[in-house]
């Protein structure tokens, strides 16, 4: 626990801060992929404890920091499989940005519909088709895209002053600057 939390302390590039150089940000993608391994060897040990979950939910989230995105969704796996269908949606959407981040579009499309269909009032789905619309498979069709941002832009599901409605909003102006 010491080793993942001294590796959590170090931090990452956050925004808004001045962007470290090349080889520190490996250093800390390193960081985390090591965090990660050592905590997904915790997780095996703590299999019947209710730590795993945890256990689990770190670990995933330190793959995809580190960049390792097929090990973050290979974690996600196990964690769909043994939690309630209750916590889904936000492993989901990691799991949609896991596979878009690795070129795997489908995989990211079906990840984002599975989320969707599975609780469409879910407070998550604003960002889901936040996540769907930046897709490369949904920038060739402007349509498609423009759809799923109006919607989080007029649905009355997200106030003006929340992140994803300004996000949204910034992701609609490009689209409609690239058409």
């Amino acid at each position: 626990d010491r080793w993942t939390t001294d590796c959590r302390g170090h931090g990452g590039p956050t925004r808004g801060a001045a962007d470290p150089d090349e080889d520190e940000a490996k250093k800390i993608e390193g960081l985390y992929r090591r965090a990660a391994r050592s905590i997904e060897r915790l997780s095996q040990i703590d299999m019947r404890t209710p730590n795993y979950m945890e256990r689990l939910w770190l670990g995933f989230e330190d793959f995809h920091r580190a960049g390792n995105f097929a090990d973050s969704n290979r974690l996600i796996d196990r964690y769909l499989a043994l939690s309630p269908r209750s916590d889904h949606s936000r492993v989901l959407l990691m799991q949609a940005k896991n596979f878009a981040a690795a070129g795997n579009v489908n995989a990211a499309v079906g990840a984002i519909d599975r989320l969707l269909l599975m609780d469409p009032e879910n407070p998550l789905v604003p960002a889901a088709k936040l996540t769907a619309a930046k897709l490369p498979c949904n920038r060739g069709t402007f349509a498609a895209a423009e759809a799923l941002i109006l919607d989080n832009l007029y649905s009355g599901r997200l106030r003006p002053d929340s992140a994803v409605w300004k996000e949204s909003l910034i992701e609609l102006g490009t689209l409609m600057f690239r058409q």
